[in-house]
């Protein structure tokens, strides 16, 4: 039962018997899956792509303009069958705009136009829009945001190696959008930051090193209570770290935690240690590392020097509240007014939540106490908090106290949840069914063979008593018995 609650475990069944995703985000597919089929990523146009090509164009031109969540860079790039032939929304700062001539075609396309867009919140590399209408006659670069169907990763050289670039079809860009409308009761949507300047130190912690960048007192990190409630002392460091991280981007936080995953293991996995829990959690994160990933397990374990680590790690949300912050002077200090508490589980948490306390939300991300929805989450480790929760069954008394990592970031960055490509569990299912089936057949046939023998052969010579002794000497000779053919 404790496996089955595990978040990976939870996954794997959902994605063989085919149930469908909570959150159908990026909407339904409006080109037709086998003609995406010849669609290759990671690689340059190619000829046996066309056809998609142009169902993908038609699509954009015969249909109303579509409606999709806003995503980045990060969301194209780590998972682009999840979008493609789907509705997106991109938005950024147009930095070029070209005129191009489309292969030769019976749908009426002459000309296209390629925009090469810098992402809203800070992703570096560029997303490239292809629009059915000319764009708007300004100079670059200027703001502007499309609405469009995901077609796929473009591999391109550049003047130091190869990018990819996702690329979108729309009809059309707009320019200075307006901000997204937050659903009733939700977050209002993230405003893009722009990038902050930041070298990362040469030695030492990378996180430390950024908060000390954007103002925050490090030094008072020695100072937090481990294993204890957030207490009024230390109020001021928690939501001066909160008010920093308005200033950064949530994928430049991931960006810069997987660049300083390295030195992160070396810091704390290259000692020797004499105590066998330290010896545990420097296997975790030399295990973790080599698969490209923050281990959790210092998060729960390590010692207090991890205080001030900027980690990333891909998660399942399954709680996110809003927190008023409005009484406290601490928080109306740092120019903070609420912010959003996450409960996350990763694939080594072993069903303990990591906390995460967030400036901001993404659009279309859910609040409740029953979200699912995967993420990645980047922030900075504050300590092991204490919390108190409630055990079903004990009548309503006393709380119990669990421990749990607490970190600070600026906003969760939206993963899609898996989702079935057509209805293979269905088919599986139905092959297992059929050779259940056919097994028992051929026992019960079995079985009807073996009661006629019974009835025919074996009955007859049970007792030898009912046998005639003058029969058995002639069937002991060789006659046949008298129901023989």
């Amino acid at each position: 039962m404790a496996e089955l609650r595990q978040p990976d475990t939870q996954r794997a069944i959902a994605r063989a018997i085919a149930v469908p995703p909570t959150d159908a985000a990026p909407g339904a597919r409006l080109v037709a899956g086998d003609e995406l089929d010849a669609v290759t990523d990671n690689a340059p146009f190619r000829a046996d792509e066309q056809a998609a090509w142009f169902a993908t164009l038609r699509a954009v031109r015969d249909a109303a303009t579509p409606s999709g969540p806003a995503v980045g860079y990060t969301q194209l790039n780590t998972q682009p069958d999840a979008y493609r032939g789907r509705a997106v929304a991109v938005a950024g700062e147009v930095l070029r705009v070209e005129e191009v001539e489309p292969a030769q075609n019976d749908d009426g396309f002459d000309t296209l136009w390629r925009t090469t867009l810098a992402p809203a919140g800070g992703d570096v590399w560029p997303i490239t829009v292809y629009t059915i209408e000319p764009p708007p006659p300004a100079e670059p670069p200027y703001k502007a945001e499309a609405t469009g169907l995901f077609f796929k990763k473009l591999s391109y050289r550049w003047a130091e190696g190869v990018g990819s670039t996702p690329v979108i079809v729309a009809r059309r860009l707009a320019t200075n959008p307006a901000p997204a409308a937050a659903p009733d009761g939700g977050p209002a949507a993230v405003e893009p930051a722009a990038e902050v300047e930041f070298d990362p130190p040469q030695q030492g912690s990378l996180g430390r090193a950024l908060l000390a960048e954007l103002g925050v007192p490090v030094d008072r990190f020695d100072t937090l209570a481990a294993k204890r409630p957030l207490l009024a002392a230390e109020a001021e460091l928690f939501y001066s770290i909160l008010g920093a991280v308005g200033a950064t981007p949530a994928a430049q936080l991931a960006r810069l935690a997987n660049a300083g995953l390295g030195d992160y293991a070396d810091r704390h996995a290259s000692v020797r240690p004499d105590e066998l829990q330290a010896a545990q959690v420097a296997r975790a994160i030399r295990s973790a590392e080599e698969d490209g990933r923050y281990s959790v397990v210092p998060l729960f374990l390590g010692s207090d020097a991890q205080r001030g680590e900027l980690v990333s790690v891909d998660a399942l949300v399954r709680r996110v509240v809003r927190v008023d912050a409005s009484a406290s002077a601490a928080a109306a200090a740092a120019g903070v007014s609420h912010y959003y508490e996450l409960e996350a589980f990763t694939d080594d948490s072993q069903n303990l939540p990591l906390v995460f306390c967030f400036r901001e939300l993404p659009p279309g991300m859910p609040l409740g106490e029953r979200v699912e929805q995967p993420a990645r989450l980047a922030g900075f480790f504050f300590k092991r908090w204490a919390y108190a929760v409630r055990k079903p069954g004990d009548g309503g008394g006393a709380d119990a106290r669990q421990f749990a990592p607490l970190l600070i970031g600026r906003a969760p960055i939206l993963l899609e949840p898996p989702r079935a490509a057509g209805r293979p569990g269905w088919g599986v299912g139905l092959a297992a069914a059929a050779v259940l089936l056919a097994v028992v057949f051929w026992l019960w046939r079995q079985s009807r063979s073996d009661r006629r023998y019974q009835a025919s052969t074996l009955d007859r010579f049970r007792d030898s008593r009912s046998v005639d002794p003058a029969r058995l000497a002639e069937l002991a000779r060789g006659a046949p018995p008298n129901d023989a053919p």
